[in-house]
């Protein structure tokens, strides 16, 4: 099975354990999307929570993870449990996301291939190495330097990047060769 999340926005829900996608045992291709503004009340991963007992990949290519919140657990972004979750980011920006333990907007293990993104607080996470990374820490967290969630001429809402914003001209786009348009419809 594969989730498939395509130019789409998941925002502002709330649950128990999980706010935006759980993937168990799932493959997850997603791209030219955003996951923004939800809360897991109890749980982890209040944006993504992936898991797999057996070998499986996640992709996020030019997608926005922002704003989530992890209310008494880890991951407040992206969380990946164990180590049979090859997950990989490119073009991505994942931070503004909050949890109470940490981990604010990356938590587990992420693929060596993963590039050009930005992740506000890189702590909690192991593989995210590649120099065209931007990342900051906990402490010092990068701003992504987003707009607010809003429709920007587009069929879903998304987020517009500031005019200083450090994600501006960062992506690859090799790593975005397949994709004709980005979230909004724009090529």
């Amino acid at each position: 099975t594969q989730l498939v999340l395509d130019s789409s926005t998941i925002a502002r829900n709330s649950s128990m354990y999980i706010g935006g996608i759980y993937a168990s045992n799932t493959d997850v291709n997603a791209f030219n999307s955003t996951i923004s503004t939800n809360t897991a009340n109890s749980g982890y991963g209040a944006a993504a929570y992936l898991y797999a007992s057996q070998a499986k990949t996640a992709t996020f290519t030019n997608v926005t993870v922002a704003g989530n919140q992890a209310v008494s657990g880890p991951g407040g972004g992206i969380y990946v449990s164990g180590s049979n979750v090859t997950t990989t980011l490119a073009n991505s920006i994942v931070a503004g996301n909050t949890s109470s333990l940490g981990a604010d907007d990356v938590s587990g293990t992420f693929a060596a291939a993963s590039g050009s993104s930005l992740i506000g607080a890189i702590d909690g996470s192991t593989g995210l190495t590649d120099p065209t990374i931007l990342a900051g820490t906990r402490a010092a967290p990068l701003d992504a330097g987003l707009m607010p969630l809003a429709n920007y001429a587009a069929t879903t809402e998304t987020y517009a990047l500031e005019v200083d914003s450090l994600a501006l001209n960062s992506g690859d786009n090799l790593a975005a060769a397949s994709l004709a348009f980005d979230q909004r419809g724009v090529a």
